[in-house]
Formats: C-alpha cells, structure tokens, sequence
C-alpha cells in the first residue's frame, strides 16, 4: 500500500514536519513581555494607534496578530528545510552547522541554502547569503551551492547561475558556475528526483493539516 500524502517521505515524516508548523501557530494574544522581547518601536506604536484610532488593546491584537504571522512564515522555511532533508540521500544541516547552511547532499556533491520566498531576501542578506556559499565553495569547489527558494517573485521555476550584481560585486565575490540559484518545482526535483514533488505537497497539505490539528485538539 502506497503512502498517502507523498511518495519521497514517509507518512509518519510528512505529517511530523506538517506538526511543527502547526504546533508554531497561534492566535493568542502574547503577553507584555513577549511583545517586548521582540522588539517593540515605541514611536510608530502611537503613530498607529492614532491613525488607526485604536486603544492600546485594540494595538496589542494587532502587534500580536503580526510577530505570530512573521514566526509563522519563518516557521514555513523551516518545513521544507525539514522535510528536504528527510529525503534519502541528503542531510538537514539543522541549525548552526559550521557550513552557515540548510541541506547537502550525502555524497558532498550539492549543499544548498533554502529560503521560502526570493524576496525574503534584502540587499544586505543576499550579500551575506552569497558570502556563505562562497565560503562553502572554497571548501568543496568540485560541489555545485545553491540558493534555493520555493516561491519565486517571478513565478517561474528555474535553476540559473547566480551572477552576482556587478555594482554591489565584493572584492572577495568572482563568478563561478558552481554557485546557483533554483527555484520552485526544480528545487524539489533535485532533492527529491520526482518532476511532481511539489505539486504532490500541495496537494498533500489540506489531509495532512487536517489530521495534524485533529491530533492536537
């Protein structure tokens, strides 16, 4: 009998890493001190409670409602981070690996770094993004380094060379075929082999979410 959600994990695995997003979500309205923990601007606080004529409740919902959304979408960037690297063959990195990256490839012959969205991105950590697959390169110049990201802005599925921007081009950064971009389907192609890896966990997600939240409540 075949697996249920997709064919390049198991069902167990699939649905643990679906229960790490879910778990991550919530609705609840955070405390004084997580709000603060996280950082709070104290002046377009009261920007925004007068142009949006709330009360300081009415602001903390909403201050709430937005840091639950922005862990959500990191936590986004960790599942296929995560399920990625149940794939055979291939390793998750986890977090604070020496390499600065996400994923390899059992044989050393790709490492990866993996965004959920291009955009997510800045000027500045894209600089930092290629630093570190540079680094990765010097040290493994016979594997081929990705920068890797499910959503792309331009809609399209692609692997290219990643040239860097000549004007923001450091002095340390040269152009090699070996450091790349992917993108989309064929990010999920190359780790997992299967053309239709992605489209299966979309189709795959609305049961898996499903029985996740069932389990948890």
């Amino acid at each position: 009998m075949g697996n249920k959600y997709v064919d390049f994990v198991s069902d167990s695995d699939f649905e643990e890493c679906v229960k790490k997003v879910w778990s991550g979500m919530s609705n609840e309205m955070r405390t004084d001190e997580k709000l603060k923990e996280n950082g709070i601007d104290p002046i377009k606080m009261l920007f925004d409670m007068k142009y949006n004529d709330f009360d300081l409740e009415k602001w903390k919902k909403r201050e709430s409602d937005r840091q639950n959304d922005k862990t959500g979408g990191m936590d986004i960037g960790d599942f296929h981070q995560n399920l990625l690297g149940l794939v055979k063959g291939w390793t998750n990195l986890g977090k604070g690996d020496i390499s600065g990256l996400d994923l390899k490839k059992d044989d050393n012959s790709i490492f990866m770094e993996i965004k959920n969205k291009d955009n997510d991105l800045n000027s500045k950590s894209e600089m930092a993004t290629r630093r570190t697959l540079y680094n990765q390169h010097k040290k493994t110049p016979d594997a081929t380094i990705y920068f890797g990201y499910v959503i792309p802005t331009n809609k399209k599925s692609e692997e290219k060379d990643w040239d860097p921007n000549k004007k923001s081009l450091e002095k340390w950064e040269i152009h090699d075929e070996k450091i790349r971009r992917i993108s989309g389907k064929k990010l999920y192609e190359l780790v997992t082999g299967k053309k239709d890896a992605l489209e299966q966990v979309f189709r795959a997600l609305p049961l898996a979410i499903k029985n996740v939240s069932k389990d948890d409540g």
